[in-house]
């Protein structure tokens, strides 16, 4: 054929040109082509679709000895205004007659798997039949949606097997096991879509356990999920995620929607390791508090294969007051809390203080300084803990021994009564204060000599004299001598 004469009303086009086409071969007429035979179509075989058509083209040939076009052939195109476009996701599980949520999967060996298709209607335009190919497994059918219009169509593995025999979207895993799912859907039109997707299973397993706290203090992990901060304080999140599975995880996803933290990064948790992750990590893991709330967290850990797990973790933050109250006691000995006051001594005698702070608020207290005026000319601070309700008692003893900051509460000297206020200045995590003070009053006993009395008689005493009486001695008789004749 030599000669043709082609018509195309939707396009007003009516037109003649000469091209040889032998025998069995084609010839394919663009704008571009009618150029060049010296025909130019202004716009050319360009339409613009604002809603469907149907273009019909009819073409006329003969051969150059012939004088009428015997020969004709006619051709229609469709043309719809819309999108043809699917997705499909396969999910594989261990339930035959359900979807499970993953792509991967981590079983014993031995186990069968079972694969879900859902195939999503993403365009303007309803499909009627699916094709379904699944060559690993063997299986190919034509899926039959009962309503086209829906936005998507599930087939679980239930349903080959019952609907559409030998078919089976099923198998035994020994092994590592990558299946290759292949739809290629259609309108009624005859539009074509095509999408596919794949699913793994392994042997081994994929766990993980976390633990998600919340403390006051910046890249520590607090030991629980509660705390309590001053308002406009710095709650500070800890992730500790474990793989507690037989498979390493390499690729992480975060979700935090109170903290606005939504991120994902590569890293490689071996079996057994675990993952500490921190302000350092992600600065969404501190957050400044004005009120109480509950953040929630999901963490999804995936293997090299796409095999995830997902755990789970809250932390709760409420908001409290800072408040103290203290009592300092004088004593004349190291150890000891006196509390009958005031304490009275010598000038020469040394004394000590004991100081009690309860936290009366609602708030942890993370840091305390000591103050006091002269004599004492007190002035130290240390670190420590104290929960809401607890108390701690100051001495020089907890000082040097549980604090291991020196003695500082004492010995001391004065020389007249005093009774100065010591402070104590409590601070939150985020540097919130709040002061409490203490009085305790020493008075000093000056000991005063007592003069001895003197006695001024008011009597005069003589004493009187009384005689002793003269005794006249009796003298006896003399004796008259008695002769004595001896014979």
């Amino acid at each position: 054929l030599t000669n043709f004469q082609f018509s195309m009303p939707l396009l007003g086009i009516s037109n003649t040109f000469q091209s040889v086409i032998p025998p069995g071969e084609k010839l394919a007429v663009t704008t571009g082509y009618l150029a060049s035979v010296g025909l130019f179509l202004n716009p050319g075989l360009t339409s613009q679709i604002n809603a469907p058509v149907t273009n019909t083209v009819t073409v006329y040939g003969k051969t150059q000895d012939e004088d009428e076009y015997k020969y004709m052939g006619q051709g229609i195109a469709r043309v719809l205004v819309g999108e043809a476009q699917t997705t499909v996701r396969q999910t594989v599980g261990t339930i035959a007659n359900s979807c499970a949520d993953t792509t991967g999967i981590a079983v014993a060996s031995g186990t069968t798997v079972y694969y879900c298709l859902t195939i999503a209607t993403t365009g303007t335009l309803d499909f009627v039949r699916h094709e379904v190919r699944a060559p690993q497994l063997g299986a190919t059918f034509v899926y039959t949606p009962a309503n086209p219009s829906a936005d998507s169509q599930q087939i679980t593995a239930q349903q080959v097997r019952d609907d559409y025999p030998p078919n089976r979207l099923e198998k035994e895993i020994t092994a590592s096991f990558s299946n290759r799912i292949t739809v290629t859907s259609y309108t009624s039109d005859g539009i074509v879509a095509e999408s596919g997707a794949t699913a793994v299973a392994v042997v081994g397993s994929a766990s993980a356990a976390l633990t998600y706290t919340v403390g006051t203090v910046a890249d520590t992990c607090a030991t629980s999920n509660t705390v309590t901060v001053t308002t406009n304080g710095t709650a500070y999140y800890c992730i500790r995620l474990k793989n507690t599975g037989t498979l390493p995880f390499t690729h992480f996803t975060i979700d935090a929607p109170q903290l606005n933290l939504q991120t994902n990064f590569t890293r490689t948790l071996g079996v057994g390791e675990t993952m500490v992750l921190t302000r350092s990590f992600n600065a969404q893991l501190a957050k400044v508090v004005t009120a109480g709330e509950t953040n929630t967290i999901t963490v999804d850990a995936y293997t090299t294969e796409g095999i995830r797990t997902r755990s789970q973790g809250t932390a709760n933050v409420s908001v409290g007051s800072l408040v103290i109250s203290v009592a300092k006691y004088a004593r004349s000995t190291p150890e000891g809390c006196v509390t009958t006051s005031p304490l009275t001594i010598a000038t020469s005698t040394q004394f000590y203080y004991c100081v009690v702070i309860t936290n009366t608020g609602s708030a942890p207290i993370e840091r305390f300084r000591i103050a006091e005026p002269a004599p004492t000319n007190i002035d130290f601070s240390f670190d420590y803990r104290l929960e809401a309700g607890q108390k701690i008692t100051l001495t020089n003893t907890f000082l040097a021994n549980t604090l291991q900051i020196g003695s500082y509460l004492g010995p001391f000297l004065t020389t007249t009564n005093i009774n100065p206020s010591l402070t104590v200045t409590a601070f939150s995590a985020n540097g919130t204060t709040v002061p409490g003070t203490s009085n305790f009053p020493i008075n000093i006993f000056v000991p005063t000599n007592t003069p001895v009395p003197t006695l001024t008689p008011s009597l005069t005493w003589t004493p009187t004299l009384t005689p002793i009486p003269t005794t006249t001695p009796t003298v006896p008789p003399s004796p008259t001598p008695t002769n004595v004749v001896i014979s």
